[in-house]
């Protein structure tokens, strides 16, 4: 099922290309543009996606500190910029995944998964927001409970490939001196 991944992404050139755009998109976002704007109405606080474990209460609270305005600037965000970036994020952790493991069999495998899990919690994360975001001022506490921990599961998984990330290129950079030496 997950074979096209060392097929297609497992190159160190093409992961790193990918994490560069990556990169210069996430600056783009989070220093101009909508994610300022929402941590500024938030007291400057970072948005709710890059906040792990937070609960009910929190949530709402932020949600009042981001007034109307606020809260459709969140929706647009999270549909128009955050689900797409997520799919370019899987990419990116998929591309260095593909380059540690390569064609290796086994368990090695279940690392594709880190990234499908990553895309996959951020995309019910975003639409469990969009609901409450959409249903708001009414609360849905169970709902808004379950959210931080979602959050949380998806840093987990994002901080787990950033460590595959630094150990691609570590092993890039180890495979290309023992180039330089053999030359």
């Amino acid at each position: 099922m997950l074979k096209f991944i060392p097929q297609y992404l497992g190159s160190l050139r093409l992961a790193v290309i990918l994490l560069l755009i990556h990169v210069v998109v996430s600056a783009i976002i989070f220093h101009f543009g909508w994610v300022p704007q929402l941590q500024s109405l938030a007291g400057g606080q970072d948005i709710l996606d890059n906040r792990a474990g937070y609960d009910a209460p929190a949530l709402y609270e932020t949600l009042v500190a981001y007034g109307e305005e606020g809260r459709n600037i969140y929706s647009a965000y999270l549909v128009f910029i955050d689900s797409p970036c997520t799919l370019l994020t899987g990419l990116v952790f998929a591309a260095f995944t593909a380059t540690i493991i390569g064609q290796r069999k086994g368990t090695w495998k279940l690392l594709y998964l880190l990234p499908v899990w990553i895309v996959l919690l951020d995309i019910v994360e975003n639409i469990a927001m969009l609901w409450i975001l959409n249903t708001f001022p009414q609360e849905l506490p169970a709902l808004a409970s379950v959210m931080g921990q979602i959050t949380a599961l998806k840093m987990i998984a994002v901080n787990a490939s950033f460590l595959l990330v630094l150990i691609a290129l570590a092993l890039g950079l180890i495979r290309w001196l023992k180039g330089r030496r053999a030359n």
